[in-house]
């Protein structure tokens, strides 16, 4: 089963997201800060991270980064209100970018795509590092 970490500040919100994904079969964690998502992701094993941007206590980016130099074979999906970080470089490092809406098919299908280990995302991954390199 895979173990899916949700990073939201607002807790009906993580609710939600929990009661689905698990009726889909997935594990969920749920923290409302960056900070206990760094501390989490140092104590268990997670396949996939569903975050918020705007989280009370550190910029996304700063939390973005961390993840990506703790895990960088976790996949991030972000999940946000805001549109207008579509295009910011900085979600670059995230496998894919959902819009919060009251229908959820857009974020359970990414996570489908995403939170199984997953060679491609590990492949796709290496080969940026490398052309970074």
């Amino acid at each position: 089963m895979a173990r899916v970490l949700i990073v939201d500040d607002e807790a009906h919100l993580r609710l939600l997201y929990r009661l689905e994904l698990e009726l889909d079969g997935y594990e969920i964690l749920e923290v409302g800060t960056g900070n206990e998502a760094l501390n989490l992701l140092e104590q268990e094993k997670i396949d996939a991270v569903v975050m918020d941007l705007r989280l009370p206590d550190m910029p996304w980016h700063l939390l973005m980064d961390e993840l990506l130099a703790r895990r960088q074979h976790v996949p991030i999906i972000i999940n946000t209100a805001y549109e207008q970080w579509r295009h910011d470089f900085r979600t670059w490092g995230a496998e894919a970018y959902v819009l919060k809406s009251s229908d959820l098919s857009e974020l359970k299908q990414a996570v489908a795509r995403y939170a199984a280990p997953n060679a491609n995302v590990k492949n796709r991954r290496k080969a940026a590092e490398m052309l970074l390199a």
